[in-house]
């Protein structure tokens, strides 16, 4: 991954949710019928299950599919991302297909995150602390 994965974003903000995701045949037949398929929940609900484009992958190569899926978060939660490969034969190793995704959609409210936007690994990895004396801004 070449960029740190949005792990907050504000609902005003918030636009179309698209996946990618590189996928390579190792296999030494061509696959295909090639794309992903995702299904998106919200607080555990689940918004519908999504297909992209299908393409042929020859065998030992690599190449880039995309899913536009036309949802947007209609209000603040979690989303939960379940990402899979699908092909016209089956892939005698399922195992290496799937990939998930979480982030927090926020808004206003402090209970709903005051807005926040996070570009990172959902995981603070470094902090600044002053203890229980809490910090003094002048």
């Amino acid at each position: 991954v070449s960029s740190l994965p949005v792990s907050a974003i504000p609902l005003s903000l918030a636009g179309e949710l698209v996946l990618s995701g590189i996928v390579a045949n190792v296999g030494l037949n061509d696959a295909t019928g090639v794309s992903l398929e995702a299904e998106v929940f919200l607080d555990g609900v689940s918004q519908g299950t999504f297909q992209g484009p299908t393409s042929d992958l020859p065998s030992r190569m690599v190449d880039t599919l995309v899913l536009h899926t036309g949802w947007t978060p209609p209000m603040t939660g979690k989303v939960d991302v379940e990402i899979q490969v699908v092909a016209s034969q089956p892939d005698e190793d399922q195992t290496d297909n799937l990939a998930s995704a979480t982030y927090q959609v926020t808004g206003p409210a402090w209970g709903e995150g005051d807005n926040q936007f996070a570009l990172d690994a959902g995981t603070v990895e470094r902090g600044l602390s002053n203890g229980a004396s809490g910090f003094i801004v002048a």
